[in-house]
């Protein structure tokens, strides 16, 4: 069987949860009683959590940022265009996109409480590296932000928002 509380198996003789403490009463034992050939699977009697799948999107275009033109510069008639997976701080994008869809995935029951944190720790990132690129630039009227920042901005907004929105979600049901 599985509890109705924590969805750990257990034994179908079991008086309480081994795992969280949970006591059968005899109505709770026919709920919780499993068939044999579900193979256990808790989500056909607890509540599990769905993908965040805002997240995981977001996440994904998050990573693919890094390798789209962050910043161009033009000087004496050339281009030159650089992308995040060119600067040292690309395995702190690596990172925090990889996090995102792990959060954002059906792994985790506080998955979205991960994708705040990780979502504003990545416009935190997005927002700083765009500052931190403009200084570097000499003159500013030879720089130009590329669709690789703009993504990254837009993509860390929609991992921050779509772990709120995840959040207000859990817990209104």
């Amino acid at each position: 069987m599985i509890c109705p509380k924590c969805g750990s198996k257990l034994l179908n003789e079991a008086e309480s949860c081994s795992l969280c403490g949970y006591v059968f009463s005899d109505d709770t034992k026919e709920v919780a009683a499993v068939p044999v050939n579900d193979g256990g699977n808790a989500a056909s009697v607890g509540k599990k959590r769905k993908a965040n799948m805002p997240g995981v999107i977001s996440g994904a275009l998050f990573l693919l940022s890094i390798f789209l033109p962050f910043a161009t510069f033009s000087i004496f008639g050339a281009e030159v265009r650089i992308a995040m997976i060119d600067g040292e701080d690309c395995i702190f994008y690596i990172a925090l996109a990889v996090l995102a869809v792990v959060f954002a995935s059906h792994f985790f029951t506080k998955g979205n409480v991960g994708l705040i944190i990780v979502g504003v720790l990545a416009v935190i990132l997005a927002v700083g590296e765009g500052v931190h690129t403009f200084h570097e630039a000499e003159y500013a009227a030879i720089y130009s932000r590329g669709i690789g920042y703009i993504l990254s901005l837009v993509s860390s907004a929609g991992i921050l928002g779509s772990g709120i929105y995840g959040l207000k979600n859990s817990k209104a049901s």
